[in-house]
């Protein structure tokens, strides 16, 4: 059509909605050519900044037939079914009811036909309250009374002032506030007049109308286009088993709870990554809620989770984490959808249960009722960005449902560390294929010193417990040495009398007197063993033995090993024997060991 009609334009996509371009000049042309009915022109300082326009569909008529009113508006039916029937009708598909003041409203199951609720004169207490500034962008210049959203619909909410312009249940959207101004009694009657019997012209409340009806014409066509993408992709699974095994609705979000969100940005880019993000959160844990869900960016600050009750309300927590902890790098796929960017995020605290993709990456945590989500996840609302949305909501309730039973989140953490381990086991087979009968003779190895392991400190535990317990045989045995006089166990320690010990010098062959000892045996180290020389004679620079200083400490060299080795076998008798055979034995060619002359002769010559 403009084509024909030689109109310049060009593709544009504003806020996810794809339409034209065309100059200024060539609006007031673009809107006839298109059959375009102008509802409202906005000017500042006599410029136009601003048209708010509705553009008749192909089939017009049949749809204009298609749409029928009862009750009374303050605005000539012939002019609501053009902005009914431009907006409303593409989107429904069906007949449509619109019902002003004065009339018996429909069943909320009634699936016949659509209903469109614009009526504000019913259950009067619950009009309670007044418009904000703004309605999706649209200054409502007088207060309008509104009411807040039922318990069981699904509210269509303006994110930046939170307030809920209509509600949709079933088959039935309802307007929340006076959106016709027909009950406002600061219109004058000439406008009145005017409004009732006028056939043409702008009307700000019927522009009013006609804006609040695109919004939520894009908010469901949205929705349908983001769970068509999702299910296509199979990220995340919306088919009917899916859904009901999840306890979702596969054709309407069951979550009718409200959804306030704070800390995103009002930029009119983000605005449908806002809905999507929103809508999914609504569709996937509204259920988990009482009154609303609460949806936080706080722009990758730390952000604590305050203790809450099981029955408390949700909180998301977009871009955040519950404590500081160590940043990583992000990968470039979560669960197979490319992520936006390579920034960097956070990695789980010790405060609550990750939520893992397949691949082993921590994308989030749950912290009692407070979901917290590591990355900025979904900006501008891509399909990409959506699916994976999606996917980590999915997760999330997962392991809200696995969490929900008493003494689940140390379950949880138990089952995540042995996946975890398992995954880590797999890729490294996957790795290193060549090497995968070395790895599982690796994991016998591991298992079969890891048993041993664990029996060694248990009989550690035990020795520490009581080190001499079950030695009997190992004090007979000592007591069967022939130079040996008397063994007791004193402060953890076993003390050796032995009787005269003798020494030869193999310079000379002559046997030299040591004298007889207390030897002091450790329970395990070698380092505490003694040597006290129990003489009465004068022994050379004080020395307890010929390689025993005058503290009783010995120069061990070799020796030290042989003695650790048998003392940790707890082969006590087998020490007493090497300490004796230590004290009867000397290296003359050693510093110590060349003064054995100096100790006394024994009175015969040779072998003892």
């Amino acid at each position: 059509m403009l084509v024909s009609a030689d109109i310049d334009y060009e593709a544009a996509n504003v806020a996810g909605q794809s339409g034209v371009a065309v100059s200024f000049m060539q609006l007031h042309t673009t809107l006839k050519v298109l059959q375009a009915q102008v509802h409202a022109t906005f000017l500042e300082s006599g410029v136009v900044y601003r048209v708010i326009f509705s553009i008749a569909p192909p089939d017009r008529r049949r749809v204009l037939d298609s749409i029928s009113f009862k009750g009374h508006f303050p605005i000539r039916q012939e002019r609501l079914v053009e902005v009914v029937g431009n907006l409303l009708s593409p989107i429904v598909n069906q007949e449509i009811v619109v019902y002003g003041n004065k009339c018996a409203l429909p069943e909320i199951d009634d699936g016949s036909k659509f209903h469109l609720v614009l009526s504000t004169n019913y259950n009067e207490e619950m009009w309670c309250t007044t418009v904000p500034n703004s309605v999706w962008s649209i200054p409502p210049r007088l207060a309008l009374k509104a009411r807040e959203p039922d318990s069981q619909a699904l509210p269509y909410v303006d994110f930046s002032s939170g307030f809920s312009p209509c509600q949709l249940r079933g088959h039935r959207l309802d307007f929340l506030f006076d959106v016709l101004a027909s009950s406002c009694n600061k219109i004058g009657w000439f406008t009145r007049l005017k409004r009732c019997f006028a056939r043409k012209g702008e009307d700000y409340y019927l522009a009013l109308l006609a804006n609040c009806l695109s919004c939520f014409a894009r908010e469901v066509l949205l929705e349908r286009e983001i769970q068509a993408y999702i299910s296509k992709e199979g990220g995340a699974n919306f088919s009917s088993p899916a859904m009901m095994a999840l306890g979702l609705d596969e054709v309407v979000p069951v979550n009718k709870i409200p959804v306030k969100i704070s800390g995103f940005s009002d930029d009119l880019r983000q605005r449908r990554g806002q809905a999507i993000l929103v809508k999914l959160a609504q569709q996937v844990l509204g259920s988990f809620c009482q009154t609303q869900l609460t949806i936080v960016n706080c722009r990758g600050a730390i952000s604590a989770a305050l203790r809450a009750g099981v029955d408390d309300d949700l909180i998301i927590k977009f871009f955040s984490a519950p404590m500081e902890t160590r940043r990583v790098k992000m990968p470039d796929f979560y669960w197979n959808s490319r992520t936006r960017d390579q920034s960097i995020v956070y990695s789980p605290s010790p405060l609550g249960v990750p939520i893992i993709t397949a691949d082993g990456y921590a994308v989030g945590e749950l912290v009692g009722r407070v979901v917290y989500v590591y990355s900025e996840v979904i900006q501008t609302g891509t399909n990409e960005e959506a699916l994976l949305w999606a996917t980590f909501l999915l997760e999330a309730r997962k392991l809200l449902l696995q969490l929900s039973e008493p003494g689940a989140c140390e379950t949880a953490l138990e089952e995540m560390f042995a996946w975890e381990c398992t995954r880590q086991f797999k890729l490294r087979e996957e790795h290193l294929p060549p090497s995968n009968f070395q790895l599982n003779s690796d994991r016998e190895v591991f298992a079969s010193a890891l048993r041993a392991s664990i029996f060694s400190q248990r009989i550690m535990y035990e020795q520490m417990a009581a080190p001499w317990l079950g030695l009997g045989e190992e004090f007979d045995a000592i007591m069967a040495i022939p130079k040996i006089l008397d063994v007791t166990v004193k402060d953890n320690q076993v003390v050796v009398t032995t009787k005269a010990l003798y020494c030869k010098d193999s310079r000379d062959n002559v046997n030299h007197l040591i004298g007889p000892f207390k030897i002091v045996i450790p329970a395990s180290s070698s380092d505490g063993l003694r040597w006290y020389n129990q003489c009465t004679f004068s022994r050379p620079n004080g020395m307890n033995a010929p390689h025993v200083d005058a503290e009783g400490k010995a120069c061990l060299g070799n020796m030290k090993e042989v003695f650790s080795q048998l003392l940790s076998a707890r082969q006590y008798a087998a020490v007493v024997e090497a300490a004796i055979a230590f004290v009867e034995a000397a290296n003359p060619d050693d510093t110590w060991g060349k003064h054995i002359d100096r100790w006394p002769r024994a009175n015969f010559i040779g072998d003892d």
